[in-house]
């Protein structure tokens, strides 16, 4: 009996083994039972729902090249979809088309090179530069007091712009800037300093303005969160660190204003000016 039960198992594995080994990935092209005289109906119809179960799988449709090119990975990378540069950021330094876009709004489609000539080639030649670099920018830097006195802190030869509608203005200071004390104001003297204003469609060769006291102090620098100046050029004007910009009333006994003082009282009337961009540059 045990026999008999063995000799059928075997049969049976026997007549599932054809069927799978005769089925490809497509379809089943053939399909034959291999089977002696005592195979019952119920192998038989075992063997056939085996078949049928496989059939149904290969009936899905095989990947064809069109769709395998959907699950392909991109070839090109996610910089260059986005169109970013993989290239590391260089340091920022001026040339003379990069300062230049900076200090003068481009009105009559000049081209970058004689804007600078016109706009700032006078302050220069002023100081006898060889090299320039922006060590601040409000843009990247925000209007803080305690980052621009970092960047400043032990340097020499900065030139410190105000960017406003209609008019760019600051002052040069030649001397280095000391160690100074935290959270609190530090005044800076320097015997080689000026104030310029360039003023849109105002010739800039009046625009300096040296200091007529030499014994007075030329900057003020702050290191305190607390306090809302972030910069201040002793007896001209002062940036707060919502960007307003106030002009002292000192500034004509202070400074040689003979040539200027129309251009700035057209300027700093009572309406504010608001700084959009304040910038240190140090000449080398």
């Amino acid at each position: 009996m045990n026999t008999s039960k063995e000799s059928s198992k075997t049969k049976k594995r026997v007549s599932r083994s054809f069927c799978i080994k005769n089925f490809t990935k497509k379809s089943i092209t053939l399909f034959r039972l291999h089977s002696s005289s005592d195979t019952s109906s119920e192998e038989c119809d075992d063997a056939i729902n085996s078949v049928e179960c496989m059939s149904l799988i290969t009936s899905i449709p095989s990947i064809t090249l069109e769709s395998r090119s959907f699950f392909k990975p991109l070839e090109k990378s996610s910089s260059e979809i986005l169109k970013l540069s993989s290239k590391p950021q260089q340091r920022r330094s001026i040339n003379d088309q990069y300062l230049s876009s900076y200090l003068s709004p481009n009105v009559h489609n000049e081209k970058p090179i004689y804007r600078l000539v016109e706009r700032i080639g006078f302050i220069r030649r002023n100081i006898g530069i060889k090299t320039e670099k922006i060590i601040f920018d409000s843009n990247q830097d925000g209007l803080d007091n305690r980052i621009l006195s970092s960047k400043v802190f032990g340097k020499e030869s900065i030139l410190f712009i105000c960017i406003a509608d209609g008019i760019r203005f600051g002052c040069f200071h030649k001397d280095i800037i000391a160690p100074f004390n935290k959270c609190s104001s530090n005044e800076f003297y320097s015997k080689g300093s000026f104030i310029f204003f360039i003023k849109d469609n105002i010739s800039v060769y009046e625009t300096i303005l040296k200091r007529l006291n030499k014994n007075q102090p030329n900057i003020e620098l702050y290191y305190c969160p607390e306090k809302d100046t972030v910069f201040s050029c002793i007896n001209a004007f002062t940036i707060k660190s919502n960007g307003d910009v106030s002009l002292s009333e000192l500034i004509t006994h202070s400074f040689d204003c003979k040539e200027i003082q129309n251009i700035l009282s057209l300027t700093f009337q009572k309406s504010s000016i608001v700084c959009k961009r304040l910038l240190a540059i140090q000449f080398e």
